[in-house]
């Protein structure tokens, strides 16, 4: 039986929001991965008594980042985003101090929103389609999926005027 990471457990190694360490002021990563949806979501808390998020003027797809390592085998998972929301409370215990929520979503999140997707497709494997789509309008890595297959545009297939991941 392998080991497993204890989902609730882990030492946070570095944090970043806009360039800026925040590794210091950081109360808690939280990472969210779905098969239903094609990016990631990280939420990072953050106890600030410095004013330092209101200083660096964060505001949505700002660059964040963060890495934290799980026991017990110490894997380290790291992930660089684009910040979606910003939201700070004051802490009833200490009137200087804001906790801040900061919701965060993989870079293809916002290069989905902004394109929209013209291309025809003939006598092609649907992966193949698939793959030239997603390396050209979301210029991402990672995208893994078989090639070949019995699925093929036999005919001439277009798409006009649709999102990357529809």
């Amino acid at each position: 039986m392998g080991q497993y990471v204890e989902p609730t457990h882990a030492l946070i190694r570095s944090t970043s929001v806009k360039g800026y360490d925040t590794t210091l002021f950081t109360m808690g990563v939280k990472v969210h991965e779905s098969v239903c949806k094609p990016h990631r979501t990280a939420t990072l808390t953050i106890f600030d008594d410095q004013n330092i998020i209101e200083g660096l003027g964060v505001i949505a797809k700002d660059p964040a980042s963060f890495a934290f390592q799980a026991p017990p085998n110490g894997d380290i998972y790291e992930a660089d985003m684009d910040i979606l929301s910003v939201e700070g409370k004051a802490t009833p215990d200490n009137l200087k101090a804001i906790i801040y929520t900061i919701e965060m979503v993989d870079h293809t999140y916002y290069q989905d929103r902004e394109q929209l997707v013209q291309t025809g497709h003939v006598n092609q494997g649907v992966s193949d389609a698939i793959n030239q789509v997603h390396g050209r309008y979301l210029s991402s890595i990672g995208l893994s999926t078989r090639s070949g297959g019995s699925n093929r545009f036999e005919e001439a297939y277009d798409v006009t005027n649709k999102k990357p991941y529809t």
